[in-house]
């Protein structure tokens, strides 16, 4: 792992990584909006916001632009004591997949 990216970045990263391989795709990662998102997926218009801790905040911001989006918190999912993901793939697939798949 990149020493010089908190382990944040690396759990945002494993995040929408999950999220491609769910939805079969890869995402625009960084996108330009005015609002910052980690991950886009055109063909479906989703984007996706990975919440860390410290910004569990919800933003309704894409609803004006026919765009879901979807927050993935790091509370969705198994977490050591410094709030960063326990990485079980076929867990966290589920629980991926359980968000992408609950779409209205």
């Amino acid at each position: 792992m990149d020493k010089t990216k908190p382990k944040s970045d690396a759990d945002e990263k494993y995040v929408l990584d999950l999220c491609d391989k769910v939805l079969g795709i890869t995402s625009s990662r960084q996108p330009d909006f005015d609002f910052p998102v980690d991950g886009y997926y055109d063909d479906f218009k989703i984007a996706v916001t990975y919440c860390e801790k410290q910004n569990t905040d919800s933003v309704n911001y894409f609803s004006k632009l026919n765009i879901q989006l979807i927050e993935i918190c790091y509370a969705d999912f198994n977490c050591d004591k410094q709030n960063n993901i326990i990485r079980d793939t076929a867990f966290d697939e589920k629980v991926i997949r359980k968000k992408l798949t609950s779409l209205s």
